[in-house]
């Protein structure tokens, strides 16, 4: 059986997960979770609130906390999840490109690490995503009859909106991508 898990609120307020038991079963022998689990699972309901699986965040929270590449199997075992939504789910990671297969001597399962930088992945496909909604909002204001100026404005408006939010967006790309550059060098000297 997979187990699930319920969040629990201490009572200081803060957030806890236990591993949900069998119906019948002993709740006292119900056991909290660790940091890394609490983390996978967390990481797995904020996916899921940007409209994501959910398997997909604890597939990439659980590369993200483990050193080298694990195997589908592993991956699936350690999520306590199905294979199949592992790799549908890894599937997705590669397509946004913040994980990555590779192969592993002797071994015929698919394998899969992190990238060495994600994160800048992912803000270059948000940057894309926004200067796309930009380019959307503009071209339907200008598909817009004179009659319409009001409109067109609003539309205009959130272009404007959607344009500096990713210059700004790549601003920050390019800062932090010339932060790493240059620690990289400093701890390689």
């Amino acid at each position: 059986m997979a187990r699930s898990y319920l969040p629990a609120v201490s009572k200081g307020g803060s957030m806890r997960f236990k591993r949900k038991t069998e119906p019948g079963a002993d709740a006292r022998g119900s056991d909290e979770l660790s940091a890394t689990d609490r983390f996978i699972e967390q990481m797995g309901l904020m996916f899921e609130e940007d409209g994501q699986p959910r398997i997909a965040g604890r597939v990439f929270a659980l590369l993200l906390v483990e050193d080298g590449a694990l195997s589908l199997s592993e991956i699936a075992r350690r999520l306590k999840v199905s294979r199949a939504s592992v790799s549908t789910n890894a599937r997705l990671l590669l397509r946004v490109g913040v994980i990555e297969r590779v192969g592993v001597p002797g071994d015929r399962q698919d394998h899969y690490r992190l990238i060495p930088a994600p994160y800048d992945r992912l803000l270059s496909g948000m940057e894309a995503r926004i200067q796309r909604a930009s380019a959307f909002f503009s071209e339907a204001a200008a598909s817009f009859p004179p009659e319409r100026a009001t409109a067109c404005a609003r539309l205009l408006g959130i272009a404007s909106f959607y344009r500096e939010a990713g210059e700004a967006l790549a601003s920050m790309i390019r800062r932090l991508t010339a932060a790493r550059t240059s620690n990289t060098k400093r701890t390689s000297s």
